[in-house]
């Protein structure tokens, strides 16, 4: 589990430079949506077009609890919540990314 975590842990606290260079940007951060975040949420193969792809291919509805185990960022997790409205916890071995 160390190696897992050492990998993906960076210098500083991510969360905070993320929120800085949004600021930066310009960006309000205040409410911000699934699409502002894409940049550093989609780090797979047609990033937000897949994610959609494969929350209507499974069916989730409002009702639904999704748990995402592996939820880095949260990026796929905020997504679910945000088109379908759906309770999603989202679970991660590394610290900075579960921060």
């Amino acid at each position: 589990m160390s190696d897992v975590v050492s990998h993906y842990t960076g210098e500083g606290d991510l969360g905070s430079a993320i929120r800085d260079a949004l600021a930066a940007a310009g960006t309000d951060t205040d409410g911000i949506s699934t699409t502002a975040l894409a940049p550093v949420d989609e780090f797979h193969i047609r990033g937000r077009a897949a994610r959609l792809a494969i929350i209507a291919a499974l069916a989730v509805d409002e009702d639904a609890a999704v748990l995402d185990v592996g939820s880095g960022l949260g990026g796929p997790a905020r997504t679910v919540a945000e088109v379908v409205g759906c309770h999603v916890t989202g679970v991660d071995l590394t610290p900075e990314l579960s921060a």
